[in-house]
């Protein structure tokens, strides 16, 4: 992708500031590409602590069905905080508040105690799905 589609689609999605230079973009991609942002192992750091939790405690993770009807419980309750903040059905006023930031954790940690249930380093997972969108993607978001 060219430095100047990538800053381009960057501004456009996320409403970056038009005034950032284009060398930034151009080494944002190359560390996109290279794996740079991804490849520092954040997520095994939470698949272990998770993992240490779950052994100091003596508990074993749930199967796998019971993980995903929990991670679509967790969706579910992400998907009622969008709507409540940016679409039409307003939160009720005796409902309590919620924040987007904390269902997306939910989100994650769930997502974790799956990966881990069957050996899955998501750090790996992410830089491959990573790999496959920036090459599948390239010319994609050019403007014309």
């Amino acid at each position: 992708m060219k430095a100047s589609a990538l800053a381009m689609m960057l501004q456009d999605r996320y409403s970056v500031p038009k005034i950032i230079e284009i060398k930034h973009f151009v080494k944002l991609q190359k560390l996109l590409y290279y794996g740079f942002l991804t490849r520092n192992g954040c997520m095994k750091k939470y698949q272990e602590e998770l993992d240490l939790w779950f052994k100091k405690n003596g508990w074993k993770y749930w199967s796998p069905l019971s993980i995903l009807a929990r991670l679509f419980e967790e969706c579910g309750e992400f998907a009622r905080v969008v709507n409540h903040l940016f679409g039409d059905k307003p939160k009720r006023s005796e409902e309590k508040e919620q924040e987007l930031g904390e269902e997306m954790g939910d989100i994650i940690y769930t997502l974790i105690c799956f990966a881990n249930s069957q050996g899955i380093d998501l750090d790996s997972a992410i830089q491959g799905s990573i790999d496959k969108v920036i090459k599948r993607d390239k010319d994609r978001f050019t403007k014309s």
